[in-house]
């Protein structure tokens, strides 16, 4: 929502789709196998709905939301790759991790561990000190609960 209100930029390229469709969440690599692959399964049907939800965003603030890593071809390459590719040995995303090495990044970067971009980026700390005792943040907190 701030990305498409703020942005400079008429398009905006947005990361979604590697953790759906490559078990990009902590979560899926903490699952036993099985369970694992029906939860990426069930994160890639409900991608087509995030990416509605944040294509009206976008078109609310006339903001165009460009998705490097969606098409139909990847989508299906995604959902017809082994398991052990997209998660092995507790690394989620492997494949893509595998691409990063092979363009010859470090294995720093490679391998780096996922961080929510609220965390990462330390936009949590700012919200947080900004409106820590507003109604506001007390919404914001009860409507992301």
């Amino acid at each position: 929502f701030f990305v498409a209100k703020y942005a400079v930029e008429n398009i905006v390229f947005v990361g979604q789709g590697p953790d759906e469709l490559l078990g990009g969440y902590s979560r899926h690599s903490k699952m036993l196998f099985d369970a694992a692959v029906k939860e990426i399964a069930k994160d890639t049907n409900n991608l087509h709905f995030v990416l509605l939800q944040n294509k009206a965003i976008f078109d609310y603030f006339d903001k165009k939301c460009a998705l490097p890593y969606i098409s139909t071809e990847i989508a299906d390459f995604c959902l017809d790759l082994l398991f052990e590719l997209k998660i092995n040995n507790k690394t989620n995303k492997y494949l893509l991790r595998l691409l990063a090495k092979h363009l010859r990044l470090s294995n720093e970067i490679a391998f780096r561990k996922k961080k929510a971009s609220q965390y990462g980026s330390g936009m949590w700390k700012i919200v947080n000190k900004h409106l820590k005792n507003s109604s506001a943040f007390v919404c914001f907190l009860l409507a992301c609960g």
